[in-house]
């Protein structure tokens, strides 16, 4: 893996490296990634819970708590996923099987992540939609094409991955503080 990421360089990895080091060697790669992975779908099952599977929303707005929870569940999540590589270098315990359900975890969180997104924006689950979906996915392919044929996973300087992080959990905390309809039809 080839990282020149700006978040990745200075935030997140001092901090995977950090929470790694107080991990038991005992713990499983793969326990982590299970782990982070229930914690994202806290927030999707919320949703469905209090508003059903429609993404139609514009009459009755996602609380600012489940906005909040968006963010935060979604900040663990990538947390944990960066630590359960670190975790399984560690200990000797990474294997091709492991990275394939890392980056299973990973897309499914992507597709969840871009229904969450829709319904904090208001915007439905109406056919001119689907590309807000294809962007969140589309990316994560093609770098695991590349990875596949190069053999290299090159991130540049700035990527989606790292700092879309940073801005997904920015806008969930802004529609948290400001309301879901202040934040995206408001201002």
């Amino acid at each position: 893996s080839c990282y020149g990421s700006i978040a990745y360089i200075w935030i997140i990895s001092p901090f995977c490296d950090f929470t790694v080091n107080y991990l038991p060697s005992w713990l499983a790669p793969n326990l982590i990634t299970f782990t982070a992975f229930c914690i994202n779908l806290i927030p999707h099952f919320w949703s469905v819970y209090q508003y059903g599977f429609s993404l139609n929303s514009y009459e009755d707005p996602i609380s600012r708590e489940l906005c909040f929870a968006y963010g935060l569940c979604f900040g663990l999540y990538m947390w944990l996923d960066n630590c359960d590589g670190k975790q399984a270098r560690k200990t000797g315990n990474g294997s091709p099987l492991g990275m394939i359900v890392d980056h299973q975890a990973d897309i499914i969180v992507a597709v969840l992540n871009s229904f969450g997104i829709q319904r904090m924006m208001l915007s439905g689950n109406r056919p001119d939609c689907i590309p807000l979906l294809a962007v969140s996915c589309f990316p994560f392919y093609y770098v695991l094409l590349e990875q596949y044929y190069t053999g290299i996973m090159d991130f540049p300087p700035i990527n989606g991955v790292d700092e879309g992080t940073f801005l997904y959990v920015s806008m969930c905390w802004a529609a948290a503080y400001y309301g879901p309809v202040e934040f995206w039809w408001h201002t």
